[in-house]
């Protein structure tokens, strides 16, 4: 009796933990929709995993409290996905720029160049991307400071209502960039009436996934004034996130001369709609020009000889 009462536990047992475990199962594909493997597969915070075969086809076993499935692979950037209540997950990993071969970086599309997708390497145009990840690892703070690390171009600051304008080095057109556009996910931005491109501290870093440089003319595609290139801002699209989910990023920070800075960019993917919605609040008294060299001295600022009544 002992032994039958015994069996009946762990029969009872092993049901329980079959009732508890759900199999998740999917297949882990690049941009391009080719199949990757050797994708390690894992639990979040426990020692259950699989790797992905030849197809890119996983399957892993995870219980009823474990939700968060990670997948990793060399030159990707790492992933985490919600497995609540769901059976098949397929999911395309996005390569880690900065480990992928040359002929990876080739294969690589943009968009800005011919107002299509296109690998970089058939593209009729010479094409600079900066992702989210290179943002991060040197620190920008600003698109002011993306756009003065980029080779070839310039930014300087006015101090006035247009606060900072970039521009193609060694094509500046007095005190404005009417020959260089600035597009946020393909729109034209710069202003209407005088076609120069400003450059605003009050542009939220966290909400951009890549920028796209097109160096050269492009006014065959673009039109008119597109005489040293293009320069398009890819915002981040909740259409990447999975189903019934949402995800915010917080970004902020303190300098010199009472600079602060705070922005948020929300996420969220709610099958019909999809939401994002981005903020930053940006406040400097930038830099002190009392007695610098040249107008701002006070002997010639004040000087009404100078200026007429207007120093008064």
């Amino acid at each position: 009796m002992k032994n039958i009462v015994t069996t009946l536990l762990l029969l009872l047992a092993l049901a329980s933990s079959g009732i508890a475990q759900n199999l998740v199962s999917g297949i882990v594909t690049n941009f391009e929709g080719k199949p990757l493997d050797k994708v390690i597969v894992s639990v979040k915070n426990s020692k259950i995993t699989d790797t992905t075969n030849t197809n890119g086809e996983y399957s892993i076993r995870i219980a009823s409290e474990d939700k968060i499935i990670v997948f990793r692979k060399t030159g990707y950037l790492l992933q985490e996905i919600d497995a609540n209540n769901k059976a098949v997950i397929n999911i395309t990993l996005t390569a880690d720029i900065f480990d992928l071969t040359l002929e990876e970086l080739m294969g690589l599309e943009v968009q800005t160049a011919s107002k299509f997708s296109e690998k970089i390497s058939e593209t009729p145009a010479t094409v600079v991307v900066l992702t989210q990840k290179e943002f991060e690892s040197r620190g920008y703070t600003s698109l002011s400071e993306v756009l003065n690390d980029i080779p070839g171009f310039d930014v300087s600051a006015s101090y006035g209502d247009l606060t900072q304008l970039s521009y193609a080095r060694g094509n500046r057109t007095g005190s404005f960039n009417e020959r260089t556009m600035l597009m946020i996910d393909g729109i034209e931005a710069n202003i209407l009436y005088a076609q120069n491109m400003n450059i605003s501290s009050d542009f939220p870093i966290s909400a951009i996934e890549r920028i796209e440089i097109v160096y050269g003319p492009a006014s065959a595609i673009y039109g008119p004034n597109v005489f040293s290139g293009i320069i398009n801002i890819i915002t981040k699209s909740a259409s990447n996130l999975e189903k019934e989910t949402s995800k915010v990023f917080i970004n902020s920070g303190v300098g010199n001369n009472n600079t602060q800075y705070g922005e948020i960019t929300y996420l969220a993917n709610y099958e019909p709609v999809e939401l994002m919605v981005a903020f930053r609040r940006y406040k400097s008294d930038m830099f002190d020009l009392v007695d610098r060299p040249g107008y701002f001295n006070k002997e010639l600022f004040g000087n009404e000889a100078l200026w007429g009544p207007y120093t008064k």
